[in-house]
């Protein structure tokens, strides 16, 4: 695993900011990106959050289950499945607008609350892996 950079909230903020003044717009075509010639260096996606996420470098993915990001209020709720999908997706121009400034003030997970539900992730992986053993073991 590649270790994950730090949560740039004030660049994510800025980014949706922009976003719902320009709802027409996309992340891509925000100008600070430097492919747009701004002083802001391209990440993942253009999102400030998945490049906050640890990266596997074995299989090339970001680990969303350690999304900075609240989405949708709950703690198991990703950004394809909530607020950023929705934007996506939005035709009506003020309700993009008004999904966009949502998403530039979703609140932060806390540390505690993104330790508990790694650990709920690995203990559940290790549950799963004991049980494919013993029926190994009983179809032997």
């Amino acid at each position: 695993m590649e270790e994950n950079k730090e949560f740039r909230q004030d660049l994510h903020e800025e980014l949706w900011m922009w976003l719902s003044r320009f709802p027409l717009r996309e992340k891509m075509d925000w100008p600070r990106w430097s492919y747009n010639g701004g002083d802001v260096p391209e990440c993942p996606t253009d999102c400030f959050a998945c490049e906050s996420c640890p990266r596997d470098t074995s299989r090339d993915f970001r680990d969303c289950t350690r999304c900075p990001l609240v989405w949708n209020g709950d703690l198991k709720d990703l950004c394809l499945h909530a607020e950023y999908d929705r934007w996506c997706h939005e035709d009506n121009l003020e309700k993009r607008s008004r999904l966009a400034m949502k998403i530039a003030k979703l609140p932060l997970r806390s540390n505690v609350e993104r330790d508990l539900r790694n650990l709920k992730l690995f203990t559940f992986s290790v549950m799963v892996l004991f049980i494919i053993s013993c029926i190994e073991v009983l179809l032997h």
